[in-house]
């Protein structure tokens, strides 16, 4: 120990104006009740997006109006998570309809090292037939954390615009 634990609570009190001297205290629960309250503050559940992308596809209208993937794309998913049925499902969701279907019937979700990940998969989120823009797609994959875009075909290329 670098430091007495006694003396940076005594420190932390002074510089937040506490007029009370802090006192520690030692108690058989508290690493238990500390982990709680980190597990309250920390994430442990994440959103991740995964867009499929076919060839000659170049603007978000196309690539976010794919109504079926590929055999390839789906093997990509399975190797970094399982196919599960919304309906049901009881793991964490990430926003998905777990009741009625609204957000989609399937999607892919694992856990690793005690998290979470739900994958919002662009072609199993409903399609909309009057909005050619996806909205309701578009606003699940940009709330995620992280996005894969997945490039279908050899000549597939894909520019970031931001």
């Amino acid at each position: 120990n670098r430091y007495e634990r006694a003396e940076v609570v005594r420190a932390l009190g002074k510089e937040m104006g506490f007029t009370n001297p802090f006192t520690v205290v030692s108690h058989p629960r508290a690493t238990q009740e500390i982990l709680k309250l980190h597990e309250a503050f920390f994430k442990y559940q994440f959103k991740v997006g995964a867009i499929y992308l076919k060839e000659h596809q170049r603007c978000e209208e196309e690539i976010f109006g794919n109504q079926h993937d590929s055999m390839r794309f789906e093997d990509f998913l399975s190797h970094i998570a399982k196919r599960v049925t919304l309906k049901g499902f009881k793991g964490f969701r990430g926003g998905l309809d777990a009741m009625s279907n609204q957000t989609g019937t399937e999607s892919y979700y694992t856990t690793w090292r005690g998290n979470e990940i739900m994958f919002h998969v662009s072609s199993l989120l409903p399609y909309t037939y009057e909005d050619p823009q996806q909205l309701q797609r578009k606003r699940h994959i940009g709330n995620d954390i992280v996005c894969i875009v997945f490039l279908d075909g050899p000549t597939v290329k894909f520019k970031l615009h931001c």
